[in-house]
């Protein structure tokens, strides 16, 4: 492990090197190197075990980027995992917002909020900071 390590991170039950480096706005290059014992294949990643995930001196903040998906609607990256498809408004998750935050915001009631962003998590445990989320459907 990276001897200067910031922040770890504790691997659980189907997780792989590429959704912890999203999760954590890092590449798996980084991660990996970080982490030499879980090598450049992501072979030794092992639950219930912790991992660095940012280290001093380097800017581990994901870079966003626009993609034009299927209608022609540009879907901003990065986004929350499990967001619906038909996506066409999004929001960026700031510091200090909640689910239910950003649905009463957005005009939408949260159980609606849950449905298009499954990935947060059924009580919003797993809400990413900086990662764009779905608030309106075509």
């Amino acid at each position: 492990m990276a001897s200067n390590c910031e922040a770890f991170y504790k691997v659980k039950s189907g997780d792989d090197c590429g959704k912890i480096a999203t999760q954590c706005g890092i590449t798996t290059e980084q991660l990996s190197s970080w982490n030499a014992d879980i090598g450049s294949t992501c072979s030794g990643l092992w639950p219930d075990y912790y991992i660095c995930v940012s280290v001093e001196g380097v800017d581990s903040q994901p870079t966003t980027t626009t993609t034009t998906k299927g209608k022609g609607v540009a879907t901003p990256t990065p986004t929350q995992s499990g967001m619906i498809g038909t996506c066409n408004k999004f929001y960026r998750v700031e510091d200090g917002d909640t689910c239910k935050i950003v649905a009463n915001e957005a005009g939408i009631t949260l159980d609606t909020f849950y449905k298009w962003n499954k990935g947060v998590g059924s009580s919003c445990e797993s809400l990413w900071l900086q990662y764009y989320v779905c608030i309106g459907v075509m």
